[in-house]
């Protein structure tokens, strides 16, 4: 905010005014000054006046960079005590002085009443020690001293108290501290915030003449408005509630000289990402007599105190040292992640910001800007109170597919870089040199518009590069030699970013510039963009080439097609050690010369025309490599085409042969009978098939791809009458296939009749329809292409290898104009298909849906159809009409509904319809329709057993054949008038009338007919009417229901996970299927007969496998039960097609008992399959594999001595590892990160288990970082440790340790990693030696708030902390370290606790507490806690760790947890004795009110257990002793 200066002190006097006057309200909150303060209702008018005005008339601009993390005062209560205790510290300073009860020595303490303040000689009053009162103990006096100083440039006042004891004397024997009250947070601006910790850090020190100094633990965090936190990745923190923090201890004589130097965390600056900062040496200047040695204030820095010339009042950060890392994005070296890094000094921070210069030259030499080398000249920054006033960069950046065209070197471009207001960098390049472009084997010269353009996306530099110009392409080898001069381009892109190589636009070459192809001169006809995918694009030319000679020479000469290829591969990365660690694009570079196709053409008018073509093809996705040829000519009236076909896919070779020939005059076989043209081929290795390209096509109009399996031949012949077809023509054809061992797979005649239709035109193109259409089985289309008068065709297919017989017949009828037609689609009159197999057969010559039927003279219809066999259609309903006249829906008449979707077994069925429909006819003014129909219908089926009539069990029919049939009639006119008048115009009906009647029937078991018969009649328009209905029914209509499977609509199984065909799928993925119920809950439904059933899924099966082998895994719920993960035991197989099964089957209940739903003698189940590949198992052990692990990954403090087995616990198997073959050896190294000593053992893989074990080697040196690592070598002894030398270290009483120390690197680059994790050796051997070296204070007797209860503390200090795995544990496993209480000879307990609270417990056999007492136990002995004040350190990497000592309390708080328990026994004691007052006994009436007792006098011993994670070990114990002093 920007403020008018006048206006904003007024604002801050009247608000901290306001807070002072709130704070000495009864009851009035501890608040945030920064917050808007409502007066309450009794302020004074005049003060509540002054506030409201204060803040209407405040003006104020909201500024760019306004601070986002405003610095508030944490929001909490704090304790009641902490308060108090302030407060009185405040009042005690006023009492003190406001009666000037100063003393300037203890000497002098009891001339004086108390409370008094001692001053040292010369000292300032704020500074005083007030002694509050005296503490006479048998041990001796004890003072109740406080100290209330305020805080410099704030109005915030610190407190500190404690009891101090005096001598036998009568004074202090040594200095004397008192502590501070709890944590104090001062604000002291808008943009940090101090914390003063209430700690052991944080102190008053004084002696018998008063204050001698003062110690300060606090914390300062600085809002993200100003710098936020960087990770050891060089990210900025995302966390908004994350802020930089500094940490410091110090001692002063005087809050207004602080100066400390101190550590600030890595950071950014807002407003500046990516720009990291690490400081080497910092001070924090709180001094107003001093600045930090060496402090130069940076160029144009605006502060109020240098430009008062007052430079030795200014507060804040002065940086003398710093690190500059620039953004991730200027990458170094390839494989290079460290960042650039800066020196600089001389930087501040303040309230206003972060404010300096940094200023180098000669900054890189040779960098990666994703694949683009490039250089760092110079840099140049500066920032002024944190915003960004200079930035410029410069250097040179190459194009690695261009190169400079007089000595084939990289390009070299100069840059000018800025950064933009939005954070993106700017880059201006020049470009000058002439170029080549190697890829399309061409010189390039650009024209202006050229430009490459920069972009920055997660911390990379995207560079791209678009060009504009002409290129010449030389292209003297791999394949032909081509030469094309002068081709302009537009667009064309090289870029890191997909597409990484284009080129939006080519244009024809500078006329007069001689262009060829191996010398041959050319005319280019057109010129193309070709793009074969992402990693391969060329230029595409059409020509055509004069062999004779010159372009201006007339000679014999072709077409060809071409094109220059330019391709980027895929390349392996490696380790470096050898390995292969993934993939990346390569460099693009030139391909080939690839012809496309080659032409001739020769004519010779009336003699002789030939034609010819050659294409080649590569990586077609269904023919592979290979070529196809052709030749077509003619030769008078003889016409000829040849075709052939060669390729290759990755599995094996084809090839097919074609050839076609047309007679135009026919060839005479017999007398009237004559042939027209022969068709076919032979194919190896290959099927005729409707699917397939263009590539596959031949010349008789059949599709071939490739199949491994089949050979065949086909053959088709033409025919027709002679001289002419007109009479009749049609085509017959055989195709026989055959298996790659002679068999017959399958043989096919196809045959098709026209008779009574004109010569065919185009015969060559019919012909090739005719024979691509049989071979698809589209006879309909056939017909279509034949459009005959009467045609017929058929098929015929032998299916040898599925032992299937099916034949397909068809005729279409269409007879002078449609005087006699088929009623079907096309005029299709009649159809039928005969089907034989193992499982079923049928014969259908139309179906009621679909008759067969043909129309006479546009008024009569004749319909039919016949089927046999098995799954025949329903039975229809009547015609409309019937339905209409009679005036009932099509629903009702519909009979046979309900069977019709019954499943049934063989049928026999037939059906005629005869209708006549004369439609509208005229007669001078008159008009007339009349209609006419009768049919029936009939069918017998052989139902299931379980299909029956609702109320009855017993099957329909005679052994389920069961009959229906139906016979109606109906007739139908009208005869109306034309009246066209002047007032009324339209038809107007004399006589409309109608009549139907229809007989339906089902039977026998149950017997079922209805008849009905009915009518209408309307004369003169309406004017007389009438309509009848007659209708009788014998028997009853039978309700159908069947055994049906009441769960048939239900799907339980949601989905199952992977998904189906999925590829490259973590081999640690767990097979998941989620479910829509949960397994095993009840859920009811209503079945057809309306009774409410009760079901539950249960599931049966889950399996994985691999191919035909199982894998072994147990399955996992989650708690709601409807989803269950298949954890396998190992990892799945690696790239392996893993196939999923989940089967759930139901269970009924039924008389209250469950049992298994049954349908058709088979258990209701519900199955669902996947199936997925997997990726490439990794070749190592992921940390996300590792269950748990001794020594811990990233284990602080291992004992070399306290367990020497150590172990890997896998969550899923990796036995692949641990089979490395005969080749390898397989170690175990502890690698010293300092001095590369290494200690090797062997490992054991054990399967069953999933754990990896080995012996932990003696001899591992205390507080060292390690690297545990297993490896697998080559079986080379000779040269395994070439550089390995052993070292002898004497040792004290002479004994010699010998190691091993590496020099240099190992030269074999094939030795791989299978595991590898940091950890550090505690500075002790066993953990039993560093509990001896901890030491522990006086033990404190704490009293609760309320007073109810104690708590023993004692802290704890040592050289070495707790590790976070030690205090924490890791995932599911509990910490290393635990404590107990032992209560054996513990007074307290023995004899008051336990005959009040555990005696005979559980009182009365059933009251107990309520509290869990699996947590603590019962009694409670884990109610004593060891608590560290720093977090427990733990190894990120392998690197040296730095951790403060160790500073922490035992907490022995047995009594809260047990007068916990004593008050919940007492409670239930109570409750019982009220109702039965009868049986009080002494044990129920002491628990009611004898009270809990207090700690006595005494020792109070605790156990620290240390045990080795995943086994549970217990390894050492220690005993600790408090002891309460104070007496009973």
């Amino acid at each position: 905010m920007l403020y008018d200066m006048r206006i904003h002190v007024r604002l801050v006097s009247v608000l901290f005014f306001a807070i002072q006057f709130l704070y000495i309200l009864p009851g009035a909150a501890y608040t945030d000054s920064t917050k808007v303060v409502l007066p309450p209702k009794d302020l004074p008018t005049s003060v509540k006046a002054a506030v409201y005005r204060t803040f209407d008339e405040l003006n104020y601009i909201q500024s760019i960079d306004a601070a986002y993390d405003p610095i508030l005062i944490p929001e909490g209560n704090l304790a009641d005590s902490v308060q108090d205790q302030r407060a009185y510290a405040q009042t005690l300073l006023d009492k003190v002085q406001g009666t000037q009860r100063f003393i300037e020595s203890l000497d002098a303490l009891a001339e004086i009443e108390l409370p008094v303040g001692v001053v040292r000689s010369g000292g300032a009053v704020d500074y005083s020690i007030l002694i509050d009162r005296m503490t006479v103990t048998p041990q001796g006096n004890i003072m109740d001293v406080y100290v209330s100083l305020q805080f410099p440039k704030t109005s915030d006042r610190i407190a500190f108290h404690g009891r101090i004891p005096l001598s036998k004397k009568g004074g202090i024997a040594g200095n004397a501290k008192v502590y501070l009250i709890g944590d104090h947070v001062i604000k002291l601006n808008g943009k940090s915030l101090l914390t003063i910790r209430g700690s052991n850090n944080t102190y008053v020190e004084f002696d018998c003449n008063g204050f001698k100094g003062i110690g300060i633990e606090a914390e300062v965090e600085f809002s993200r408005s100003l710098i936020i936190p960087e990770d050891e990745k060089g990210k900025a923190s995302t966390n908004d509630k994350e802020r930089v923090k500094v940490n410091f201890t110090t001692y002063a004589q005087n809050l207004n000289d602080l100066m400390v130097g101190v550590n600030i965390p890595a950071f950014q600056i807002n407003g500046l990402s990516g720009f990291g900062f690490k400081v080497t040496q910092a001070f924090m200047d709180w001094s107003d007599l001093a600045n930090p040695p060496g402090m130069d204030f940076p160029k144009d820095y605006p502060s109020p105190f240098t430009q008062g010339g007052q430079p030795l009042l200014w507060q804040g950060f002065y940086m003398q040292r710093l690190e500059v890392r620039l953004p991730p994005s200027f990458a170094k070296k390839k494989g290079d992640e460290s960042r650039i890094t800066l020196g600089v000094e001389h930087m501040i921070l303040d309230d206003q910001g972060f404010t300096g210069e940094v200023f180098a030259d000669n900054v890189l030499s040779v960098g990666d800007m994703s694949g683009w080398a490039y250089t760092i000249s110079h840099v140049e920054l500066a920032f002024v109170t944190n915003q960004v006033k200079g930035f410029e960069l410069r250097g040179m950046i190459s194009v690695p597919n261009l190169k400079k065209k007089k000595d084939n070197s990289a390009t070299q471009f100069g840059y000018l870089a800025g950064r933009s207001a939005d954070g993106n960098y700017i880059f201006s390049v020049t470009i000058k040199d002439e170029l080549r472009l190697p890829l399309l084997v061409a010189d390039l010269n650009l024209r202006p518009g050229s430009t490459i353009i920069v972009k920055e996306k997660d911390n990379k530099f995207y560079p791209t590069a678009i060009l504009n110009g002409e290129l010449t392409i030389s292209a003297l080898s791999k394949g032909p030699k081509a030469s094309f001069n002068g081709i302009g381009f537009e667009g064309l892109r090289i870029s890191t970013e997909a597409p990484h190589f284009d080129i939006q636009k080519v244009s024809f070459g500078k006329e007069g510039k001689e262009q060829s192809v191996s010398k041959y001169p050319l005319v280019i006809n057109n010129i193309l963009l070709k793009k074969d995918g992402a990693d391969r694009i060329g230029i595409g030319f059409e020509i055509t080439i004069n062999i004779a000679g010159k372009s201006s020479e007339e000679g014999f000469g072709g077409t060809a097609g071409l094109i220059v290829w330019g391709k980027r591969e895929t390349e392996n990365v490696t380790s470096p050690e050898g390995q292969v660690s993934g993939t990346e694009k390569g460099s693009w570079q030139f391909d080939k010369v690839e012809i496309t196709g080659i032409g001739v053409n020769f004519k010779k008018g009336g003699v002789i025309e030939i034609a010819g073509m050659i294409n080649f093809f590569e990586d077609d996705p269904i023919y592979g490599d290979g070529f196809k040829g052709s030749i077509a000519g003619k030769i008078q009236v003889i016409s000829l085409k040849v075709e052939a076909l060669f390729g290759k896919t990755p599995d094996f070779r084809y090839w097919y042969a074609d050839a076609l020939v047309e007679f135009e005059s026919g060839l005479p076989l017999f007398p009237g009978f004559s042939a027209y043209g022969f068709g076919g081929g032979y194919y190896s290795k290959m099927k005729q098939s409707v699917e397939g390209s263009s590539l596959g096509r031949n010349a008789s109009g059949i599709t071939y791809i490739p199949d491994e399996n089949t050979i065949g031949i086909k053959a088709l012949v033409k025919f027709g009458a002679t001289p002419s077809q007109a009479p009749y023509n049609g085509d017959v054809a055989l195709e026989v296939m055959l298996n790659r061992h002679g068999g017959i797979n399958s043989v096919t005649f196809t045959g098709n009749i026209v008779v009574m239709s004109p010569a065919l035109p185009g015969g060559l193109d019919k012909i090739k329809q005719m024979a691509a259409a049989a071979v698809g089985g589209k006879g309909s289309k056939l017909m279509e292409a034949l459009q005959g008068q009467v045609s017929a065709s058929v098929k015929i297919l032998f299916d040898n290898v599925n032992d299937v017989f099916h034949a397909n017949m068809e005729m279409y009828i269409n007879v002078v104009g449609g005087i006699i037609k088929g009623i079907g689609p096309n005029n299709r009159a009649g159809w039928a298909v005969m089907h034989f197999s193992k499982d079923e057969w049928y014969m259908l010559v139309g179906t009621p849906n679909d008759p067969v039927g043909i129309e006479l003279l546009w008024l009569l219809k004749m319909k039919s159809y016949f089927m046999m066999g098995k799954n025949l259609p329903g039975s229809p309903s009547p015609p409309r009409q019937v339905s209409e006249i009679l005036g009932i829906t099509s629903a009702d008449l519909d009979y046979m509904r309900d069977l019709n979707a019954a499943e049934s077994g063989f049928g026999f069925a037939f059906g005629l319809d005869f209708s006549m429909d004369t439609g509208d006819l005229k007669f001078l003014m008159f008009y007339g329709r009349f209609a006419a129909g009768i049919g029936t219908d009939f069918m017998i089926k052989k139902y299931a057993k379980e299909y029956h009539c609702v109320g009855s069990d017993e099957t329909i029919g005679i052994n389920g054949w069961f009959a229906n049939g139906q016979a109606y009639a109906y007739i139908e006119g009208k005869i109306g008038i034309k009246v066209k008048l002047r007032f009324y115009k339209g038809n107007y009906d004399i006589l409309s009338i109608g009549a139907a009647a229809i007989l339906q029937t089902k039977g026998p078991n149950p017997f079922w007919m209805r008849g009905i018969v009915g009518g209408y009649y309307k004369i003169l328009g309406g004017l007389v009417k009438g309509n009848c209905k007659f209708q009788f029914e014998i028997g009853k209509q039978c309700t159908i229901v069947g055994n049906s499977n009441p769960l048939e609509d239900i799907d339980i199984i949601a989905e199952v996970n992977p998904v189906k065909g999925e590829n490259n799928v973590d081999v640690f993925n767990a097979p998941q299927a989620a479910f829509n119920i949960p397994i095993g809950e009840v859920f009811t439904i209503t079945d057809i007969e309306n009774r409410r059933r009760s079901f539950r899924g249960k599931l049966v099966d889950f399996k994985v496998s691999d191919g035909s082998t199982p894998v072994e895994g147990t399955v996992r719920w989650n708690d709601e039960s409807d989803v269950a993960a298949f954890d396998s035991h190992d990892i799945l197989p690696s790239e392996k097609k893993i196939d999923v099964m989940v089967k759930i089957t139901f269970e009924e209940l039924v008389n209250g008992t469950w049992k298994a739903v049954v349908f058709e003698g088979k258990e209701v189940e519900e199955v669902k399959e996947t199936s997925f590949t997997t990726g490439k198992a990794p070749d190592h052990i992921p940390a996300s594999n590792v269950k748990i692990s001794y020594p811990i990954a990233g284990q602080y403090n291992f004992y070399p001595q306290e367990y020497n087995q150590g172990f890997i616990q896998l969550k899923q198997g990796q036995p692949e590892l641990f089979t490395p073959g005969a080749e390898w050896i397989q170690l175990l190294r502890l690698t010293s990160t300092e001095s590369q000593d290494y200690k090797e053992t062997t490992v054991s893989y054990d399967a069953s288990s999933k754990r990896v074990n080995f012996s932990v080697p003696s001899g591992l040196l205390n507080d060292k970082v390690y690297t545990i690592a297993i490896l697998n070598f080559p079986r080379q002894q000779a040269v395994l440790d070439a550089n390995v030398q052993h070292v002898e270290t004497e040792l004290q009483g002479g004994d010699t340790l010998t190691t091993k120390r590496i020099e240099g690197e190992l030269a074999l680059r094939d030795v791989k990693t299978v595991y590898s994790s940091p950890f550090r050796t505690s500075k002790y051997n066993t953990f039993r030696d560093k509990m001896a070296g901890i030491k522990l204070s006086i033990t404190m007797n704490i009293p609760s708030q309320a007073g109810d209860m104690t708590e023993l503390k004692s802290y704890l200090t040592g050289p070495e902390p707790f590790d976070r795995f030690e205090l924490e544990g890791k995932n599911e496993y509990a910490a290393l370290v635990t404590t107990a209480a032992i209560l054996d000879n513990n007074k307290w307990y023995e004899q008051g606790v336990y005959p009040l609270v555990y005696e005979g417990y559980p009182l009365l056999g059933s009251i107990k507490t309520t509290r869990d007492t699996s947590l603590l136990g019962l009694p409670a002995i884990r109610a004593a806690f060891l608590e560290q004040i720093a977090e427990g350190p733990e190894m990120t990497e392998a690197t040296s760790v730095i951790a403060a000592p160790l500073s922490g309390y035992m907490r022995y708080d047995l009594m809260r947890t047990m007068l916990t328990d004593y008050r919940s026994i007492q409670r239930q004691v109570a409750n019982y004795v009220v109702d039965r007052p009868e049986r009080l006994t002494d044990r129920l009436e002491t628990i009611l009110t004898k009270p809990f007792p207090f700690y006595r006098q005494g020792k109070y011993n605790v156990r620290v257990y240390y045990r080795i994670p995943g086994i549970n070990k217990t390894t050492s114990s220690y005993d600790w002793e408090l002891y309460n002093a104070i007496p009973d």
